[in-house]
């Protein structure tokens, strides 16, 4: 994203406040132009001269007196004494007026119904868009003054705010433009006298409001309406910032869309919260009922586990009960035949003994007629 900043007068006449300024300026990392104002160097030199300065409506009144101080100043020692100091913090800076390479081609404003003399509105289509980005490409950072010219040989003075404003609209038709203006308050103010004041979000319908009110300063008025012209021709960012806020998130957003108050976004955060409070409730029941189920089913599964073991234990007891019953009759019935094969041979061996003097007569019988006999 292109970064286009354009750097109050005040900050520019305290060397304090620029310097630092200057050194957060440079530590953007994205292209950036800064466009720069004159501050009261000007009208200061232009009193020393005799000449009288006037101003309507925030804008100042250029005759060709003060268009020579303006250019001198703007165009001279301010744009130069701000290149050579970002050159110093390695940002290759260089200090340009609309008149170079015709980047920023003016109109002479109409003398109806205010005649501001000398001075330039600008038409963002006439921008040297490609040569702008060119210099960009290069690593270069452009620094504008507010001296711009009309094509003719005529030198304008144009309001600083508009040029960053034109700058950021112009090349919002090839890269995507945040439109940052530092100055010295911290942003658009409720209370000018209070710095902490500063309203966090300005859309039209409060814009008009506040100009209602008269709560908006003169000085002010510019910015605010280059910064709305800005967003509707497509500028995606812009923002009303203390110089020293620069990279940080205090300041004023200035939008098209409807805002929503402090006291509204609070209470969509309390309503958010308690929603997600109502949430976490009923996740954390879920939870302890899901826990809850998990342990009966735990249970259930070791009664199940313990029953099932038990039936089978029976089981596989009562098979080795049958089985050693059966192992004991078998001994049982095997003994008794033992003992009924005792008790066979005992009386063969009775029948073998009573026959035994039988048969000792017949062998001696047998003996007598030439036979052997028999051996028992």
């Amino acid at each position: 994203m292109l970064n286009i900043v354009k750097i109050g007068g005040n900050i520019i006449d305290n060397e304090a406040e620029l310097i630092p300024f200057l050194k957060d300026f440079a530590t953007i990392s994205n292209p950036k132009i800064l466009v720069h104002g004159g501050g009261k160097l000007a009208t200061r030199l232009a009193e020393k001269l005799g000449i009288q300065t006037t101003m309507i409506d925030g804008r100042r009144v250029t005759n060709a007196d003060t268009l020579q101080v303006a250019t001198m100043v703007y165009a001279g020692w301010i744009n130069k004494s701000i290149v050579a100091q970002l050159q110093s913090i390695k940002c290759y800076a260089i200090g340009l007026s609309g008149a170079d390479a015709n980047l920023i081609p003016a109109v002479r404003r109409s003398p109806e119904p205010i005649d501001f003399g000398f001075v330039g509105d600008i038409q963002p289509h006439r921008i040297s868009v490609k040569i702008l980005k060119d210099t960009l490409d290069r690593n270069l950072t452009p620094v504008f003054c507010s001296i711009t010219h009309d094509g003719k040989g005529s030198l304008l003075n144009s309001n600083a705010d508009s040029i960053a404003s034109a700058l950021a609209v112009a090349m919002a038709g090839i890269v995507p433009v945040r439109l940052i203006f530092c100055f010295e308050k911290n942003g658009v103010l409720a209370d000018v006298n209070d710095n902490n004041s500063y309203i966090r979000y300005i859309n039209p319908k409060k814009y008009q409001t506040l100009k209602e009110e008269g709560t908006i300063s003169q000085g002010m008025l510019p910015k605010l309406d280059n910064a709305f012209n800005a967003l509707k021709m497509g500028v995606k960012e812009v923002q009303i910032k203390h110089a020293n806020n620069l990279t940080k998130g205090v300041g004023t957003v200035i939008t098209l869309e409807n805002v929503k108050t402090l006291r509204d976004e609070i209470n969509t955060l309390i309503e958010g919260f308690n929603k997600q409070i109502q949430t976490n409730n009923e996740i954390v029941g879920l939870i302890r009922t899901k826990k809850n189920e998990c342990i009966t089913q735990v249970w259930e599964l070791i009664a199940f586990t313990l029953q099932s073991d038990i039936s089978a234990y029976k089981a596989r007891r009562k098979t080795l009960d049958d089985e050693i019953t059966a192992l004991m009759k078998l001994i049982a019935d095997g003994e008794k035949a033992s003992r009924d094969l005792r008790d066979k041979i005992a009386e063969l061996n009775k029948q073998i003994v009573s026959t035994a003097p039988t048969i000792k007569s017949i062998n001696d019988l047998l003996r007598d007629s030439g036979f052997q006999g028999f051996t028992i």
